[in-house]
């Protein structure tokens, strides 16, 4: 079944430029919510590149657990994320979902490259927020809204 498009003008600004793939997963990661979520997945399904159908299934989902050959069997699906206008916000949902997000290729990468990633990913949200949480007078909720810098950006 085709998935009816929109151009992406249409769409907010994010999908204007091509983000850093480890802070638009951040981003994406921090603002999660059942009603974003909804929105999020909605705006993944009707501008991905590989939501038409066309696509061999068996692309999508290589065996090896070596980054270099799943990268290898999953060329022809890397490649069409490679141009998709939600590729950052794929990636997100996939980290943030891992029940079904740690499957086949989401975002151009392929299972050993997203754990590693989303490994990456807790590892720098733990440091950032035990930055946060040991600084004196700092808000219990600043940890969520932290600059990469680990200052409150929350003005709280």
């Amino acid at each position: 079944m085709a998935v009816p498009r929109t151009s992406a003008s249409e769409d907010s600004p994010l999908t204007a430029r091509t983000p850093d793939w480890a802070s638009a997963g951040l981003r994406h990661l921090q603002m999660a919510g059942p009603s974003v979520d909804h929105a999020l997945w909605a705006r993944v399904i009707r501008h991905a590149r590989c939501a038409d159908g066309s696509h061999d299934p068996d692309q999508w989902f290589p065996v090896s657990e070596e980054i270099e050959k799943a990268r290898l069997e999953a060329a022809a699906a890397i490649a069409v994320c490679s141009s998709c206008p939600v590729r950052a916000q794929c990636l997100a949902l996939s980290l943030r979902h891992w029940d079904i997000g740690q499957h086949g290729v989401w975002g151009g990468l392929v299972p050993p490259e997203r754990a590693a990633l989303r490994r990456l990913m807790r590892a720098h949200m733990a440091r950032r927020a035990r930055h946060v949480l040991l600084t004196p007078g700092a808000h219990p909720c600043a940890a969520a809204h932290a600059s990469p810098s680990g200052r409150s950006s929350g003005g709280r």
